[in-house]
């Protein structure tokens, strides 16, 4: 891609070409690069001394009136001490003369008389005698102050300054003390723009610069007065205006007038001035228009919206800001920066204030419509910002501010919690499905692509929670309290079932979409931390089997009963035929469902308590046993240790554990252990448990066994005794 490259004196601004002259046509600038680089170390070099003995406070002005004054003198000192030639006979040593420091004339007379010296004369002096001066160290120049020339300087600025003043003093003085309103309106307004004309014409001349800076600022000094004057001349006429129009007139006029100002004299004060009057000006056609102070927020949004057009943009054109336009670049930035953050500030503060009407039952429709013009316009000006400023890195922040639009547009138009819902995941297929179609072209971007992902993630999170927020509560009501009180606890079918069962798949589906594609689907995955995803899919998968099973009415603890097989038979697969980066996440999905189905079946009778824990404790053993994970034998230890009080009132079972548990511990110590006994033999020391898979066996035994003998030894009676309801007296 070829760049063109456009060069400008840097003096005046014209477009020159360095390759074909070389010098600026207007002002004479040097432009060809070597040039002008001789040109600017001379002038550094001659500033620099300048400024580094006594100069340095002084006007480019001054230093060039400075300069012209010495060389008027420099001139007459050479006409002053010039001789005349004398002729030189030949083969006679040319003269030497003596070389005499000589004071500084700062006047010199005006006629001069010089008496010549003889022709005949010989001027012979001995070599000796020529004296070589030493060097004489410069000396800083003093400046010494002169209230003379001081009011000779600045005669024409003292005098325009005062009458300046004394106009001011007068018209103000007239304004107050007149009763007509027309005639005091009328004379300000004319001192008001003799002021501005005055200013406007004489800063165009260097003589006048610091008069016309001054009749400047009276003259911005001066509109706001006018404006009062006319507010007072409205008043009482019968052109009735209300005070919102008034100001929004002043203002304009006001704004136009220091951005012109701004712009003629380069003073940036004047820039800012301007832009806060053109936001005052706004917001007074908001009142004037009766909107509320919640839509003032949004109409200040509309001035910051083309007032994006001075962030910078690198490589294009800085239009319109160019030549004596350039001095609103700045200002236009900042106090649109300023709207911005106030505006956003506002708006958090609006929607603060809206919940609260929200939650006293007073919902005002109006609010909630300001609310959605507020993001939306910000939305466009974050977009426009974006685009204009080649901000890449930020368009991420484009997809919250859509996502703080659609959760503005849900609330205006005051959708139910199932209408949230169906929103969000909407917006996280939207995210999602716009990161697997065009990733790679999201990649410049930076982080968009992981950003609309864990967006997505984020949402699918709470859909559950907007749309049922009460559903694992009525998930236990349903078990240990079937006919409650409240029937906010009671789980009611509608359509809303159905859309939030919609919901939720959709979320599963987009959860396992992501986990595939940021882990890779391999049997090794690539990034293996991205398959613990799995576990927001296990969460999604509970929520909608929660659905199921209370829109069925079936019972809880056999559904996820069969849930809890289904994950352990999963995860033993998913080890066996992929890598323990998949099957872990799923491990935990069903250790998890193991426990909730545990804490639903606490209703059941004892024997079912404990046919299911010392099920599942079996189970897990098996597994581990199976997948050779020695160090989470623990896990099946626990819950056979759980069951002991379900088992307290049936010694009998605890007395048959106790007996064959230690059995098996046997086959399982010849059949496992030996089999995955070390070469090398050990002795018996601590470390041979570690290599023992039947110590659960023993454990639970020995402790089913002590606590069968310990409730025969309290009761009087056998285990055996007691399971035949037959009554002998232990001897």
């Amino acid at each position: 891609m070829n760049t063109t490259f456009v060069f400008r004196c840097d003096c005046c601004g014209l477009i020159v070409d360095p390759k074909v002259t070389e010098d600026c046509p207007r002002c004479k600038y040097p432009v060809k690069p070597d040039k002008e680089e001789l040109f600017l170390q001379s002038s550094i070099h001659e500033l620099q001394r300048v400024s580094t003995y006594g100069g340095g406070e002084l006007k480019i002005d001054e230093l060039i009136r400075r300069y012209q004054h010495r060389l008027k003198v420099v001139r007459q000192y050479k006409k002053f001490t010039t001789p005349a030639a004398l002729p030189v006979p030949v083969g006679a040593p040319a003269p030497v003369a003596p070389i005499v420091a000589a004071p500084i004339l700062s006047k010199v007379p005006e006629e001069v008389q010089v008496a010549p010296a003889p022709v005949s004369q010989k001027i012979s002096l001995p070599e000796e005698s020529a004296v070589t001066p030493s060097p004489m160290k410069p000396q800083p120049p003093r400046r010494v102050f002169s209230w003379r020339e001081f009011f000779a300087d600045q005669a024409i600025n003292i005098v325009a300054s005062v009458g300046a003043f004394l106009l001011l003093i007068g018209s103000l003085s007239f304004t107050i003390t007149t009763s007509n309103l027309f005639v005091a309106f009328l004379v300000l307004f004319i001192v008001h723009a003799i002021f501005g004309i005055t200013g406007f014409v004489t800063y165009r001349f260097q003589t006048f610069r610091f008069v016309a800076i001054i009749y400047t600022i009276i003259f911005a000094l001066l509109i706001p007065l006018v404006a009062y004057a006319l507010y007072r001349l409205l008043i009482g006429s019968h052109i009735q205006f209300s005070v919102p129009v008034l100001i929004a007139i002043s203002a304009t006029y006001a704004a136009i007038i220091y951005i012109l100002m701004a712009v003629y004299q380069r003073f940036i004060p004047f820039a800012y001035l301007g832009l806060i009057a053109l936001l005052v000006a706004d917001l007074a056609v908001a009142d004037a228009l009766n909107l509320h102070y919640w839509w003032w927020p949004s109409m200040a949004m509309i001035l910051a919206i083309p007032a994006t057009i001075a962030l910078k943009r690198e490589g294009e054109n800085t239009w319109p800001f160019e030549y004596r336009w350039g001095v609103l670049r700045d200002p236009i930035r900042y106090v649109m920066y300023l709207i911005v953050a106030v505006s956003a500030l506002s708006l958090c503060l609006i929607v603060m204030y809206s919940l609260g009407i929200d939650f006293y039952g007073s919902p005002v429709s109006e609010i909630r419509f300001s609310i959605l013009s507020m993001t939306l316009i910000l939305l466009l000006w974050a977009t426009l910002s974006i685009w204009l400023a080649r901000w890449t890195r930020l368009v991420l922040v484009l997809a919250y501010l859509v996502l703080a639009s659609v959760l503005a547009f849900c609330y205006a138009l005051r959708f139910e919690s199932i209408g949230y819902a169906l929103a969000l995941t909407g917006m996280a297929i939207l995210y999602h499905g716009l990161n697997r179609i065009a990733g790679h072209r999201l990649e410049p971007f930076g982080v968009l692509s992981l950003g609309l992902d864990q967006i997505a993630l984020v949402l699918l999170l709470i859909v559950p929670f907007i749309s049922s927020p009460l559903l694992l509560i009525q998930l236990f009501t349903s078990v240990y309290s079937p006919s409650p009180g409240s029937s906010s606890l009671i789980y009611q079918t509608s359509w809303r079932t159905v859309a939030e069962f919609v919901a939720v798949a959709l979320g599963i589906l987009l959860s396992l979409s992501v986990t595939f594609e940021r882990a890779g689907l391999a049997k090794t995955p690539s990034k293996a931390r991205w398959c613990w995803l799995l576990l927001l899919g296990g969460f999604l998968l509970n929520w909608e089997y929660s659905i199921l099973v209370l829109t069925f009415n079936i019972t809880p603890v056999w559904a996820f009963l069969g849930l809890s097989l289904v994950l352990v038979a999963g995860a033993v697969i998913a080890r066996k035929l992929y890598s323990p980066a998949w099957s872990n996440p799923l491990d935990t999905l069903a250790l998890l469902e193991i426990i909730l189905t545990l804490s639903l079946s606490l209703n059941q009778n004892q024997n079912i308590i404990s046919a299911l824990l010392l099920s599942f404790a079996a189970l897990l053993y098996a597994v581990l046993l199976y997948q050779n994970r020695q160090n989470l034998l623990f896990l099946p230890l626990i819950l056979a240790l759980l069951a002991i009080p379900t088992l307290w009132s049936r010694p009998l079972a605890m007395l048959i554990l106790g007996i064959l548990l230690p059995l098996a511990s046997v086959a399982i110590h010849r059949l496992v252990t030996n089999a995955r006994k070390a070469k090398q033999v050990q002795k018996f020391t601590g470390q041979i448990i570690a290599h023992m898979w039947e110590w659960p066996l023993l454990v639970v035994g020995l402790v089913y066994g002590i606590l069968s003998s310990f409730v025969s030894y309290s009761n009087g009676m056998s285990a055996m005794q007691i399971h035949l309801a037959f009554i002998f007296r232990l001897q």
